[in-house]
This record gives structure tokens, sequence and C-alpha cells, in this order.
């Protein structure tokens, strides 16, 4: 599931064009321009990895994929990277460089004869061709290692202008339980969620409640539908993800007061 959110996002990237100054670099098209200023290498600055806005960047959109979806333990899946070479260096002293038989999540390199000298996404291949996402580039055929723009490319499996490709770690991927983890932490805190946990090891998994709805608890919903109007409570797509240990909490909390006073 995590490679594939790298390739959605991937996806979500095709269109955008590098800017002509440092301004409107989150928009996709806006102040379009030849000075390589993207939002790419604007966030990889913003980790202390280097400053290197208005230099080529598909090496930097690739690094950015992985920091969007895992954050701080992007570099256990692949070790970012801003220059082509550099970056095939580290999936072999990882062991993480293939040759051939690519697969959909694989780092693709592109060589000019001498190094590589441009790099892209792999969102799929079968017995012919390997398909691309590529920063930097150009929707024209071939490599193209400076078009300014996000691009869906396809090269035959034998073109002699690819070098290889790195094999990213999915493996050291946070699994979805523990993400979804992470996520309930952070919106009701530690002991809560440890409460809940401790709940399902003795009761089983619990009833999980995402929306006010028939499934919720009436004696519940006044509370819940109180936090939401609040913004206290968010579920978003995922839903609000309570559990009977966080319901009953929240309307304790309720009734003593703590999110303010009841409407009479």
């Amino acid at each position: 599931m995590s490679m594939q959110k790298i390739l959605e996002l991937a996806e979500s990237q095709v269109g955008y064009l590098e800017k002509a100054t440092n301004s409107s670099l989150e928009h996709m098209t806006a102040n379009s321009g030849r000075s390589n200023y993207t939002k790419y290498a604007r966030d990889y600055a913003l980790q202390g990895w280097g400053n290197y806005q208005a230099q080529p960047w598909c090496a930097m959109f690739v690094s950015w994929l992985f920091l969007k979806v895992y954050d701080k333990s992007c570099d256990d899946i692949m070790k970012h990277f801003s220059y082509c070479p550099t970056g095939v260096n580290q999936f072999k002293a990882r062991g993480q460089w293939v040759i051939s038989a690519p697969q959909a999540g694989d780092i693709i390199m592109f060589t000019n004869g001498k190094e590589a000298y441009h790099v892209g996404i792999v969102t799929n291949a079968d017995s012919d061709r390997v398909y691309t996402i590529e920063g930097n580039t150009s929707s024209a055929s071939g490599v193209v290692a400076n078009g300014g723009g996000v691009a869906k490319k396809s090269y035959a499996l034998g073109y002699n202008g690819i070098l290889g490709y790195g094999r990213p770690n999915y493996k050291n991927a946070e699994s979805e339980d523990e993400i979804m983890l992470k996520e309930l932490i952070e919106k009701h805190g530690e002991e809560k969620v440890k409460g809940a946990l401790e709940y399902m090891a003795k009761n089983g998994a619990p009833m999980i409640y995402n929306y006010v709805d028939d499934n919720m608890p009436d004696w519940a919903k006044p509370t819940i539908v109180k936090l939401m109007d609040k913004g206290y409570l968010s579920g978003g797509e995922a839903g609000l993800g309570l559990t009977d240990e966080m319901l009953r909490l929240l309307v304790i909390n309720d009734r003593a007061g703590v999110y303010g006073a009841n409407d009479k």
C-alpha cells in the first residue's frame, strides 16, 4: 500500500511546471518559466538536505515523493538525493540496484553515456515497455533531462538510455496498521489509544464508530456532535475511528464540563 501511495502522489503531480521565480511554488502552472524554481527543491532544503533551488530538480522530485509519504522515515526506504550519480551509488551501496525486469515503484536512472543524468519513478512495466513519471522533463519522446515539468513517459525495455533501476526497500515501510495507530494517537492522545488497545486485548476487536449514525449509541451522539461542531473531532475521509472506550471517555469528560457548558 505504501508504494501505491507514492505512485498516486506522483500521478497527482503530472502537469506541474517549474517556476520563473521563487513564487507560486505550490500552484501547478502559475508563474511558469525556465528557471528551475519548484516546491520540490524548497521542501528538500527545508529538511536540511541542501538548498538546490533554481537547479535541475528531477532527483529532488523523486526524493520529495518519499518525503511526503514517509516523512522522516523516508531515508529508511530510499535515501534522498539531489544528484543522479549519488543516487545510483546509494542504491548500489544498499544492494538495491538492478539492471533489468523493472517493477512499479522502482527508480529508473538514465545515462548520457558517461553517468546517470536523469531519473524518474516506474509506474508500470510490461513485456515491451517501462512506464514512468518524471520531474524536470516533458512529454516529448526520449529522455528530456531539463524539460521543465512533471510528465508521464514510456520507453522500450531495451532503450540504451536506461542505466538501471534503484529498488526502494518498501518492506521497511510502516504497515497500514502502524500508520493508523500513529494517526489515532495524534487525534486522540496516547493515553486514550492505549486504553482502547488494552480493552481490545481483553475483549477482542471493538466496534469502530466512524460516523454519527445508527451504529453509534444514542448516549454518545450528543457529545460527538458537540465535539464535531466545535472542531475538536474531524474524521476526514477515514471517519472518526472511535471505539466504545473512546466514546465513554469523551462522554465522561463532556458531562464533567471539560468541553464547555452543555446547552440547556
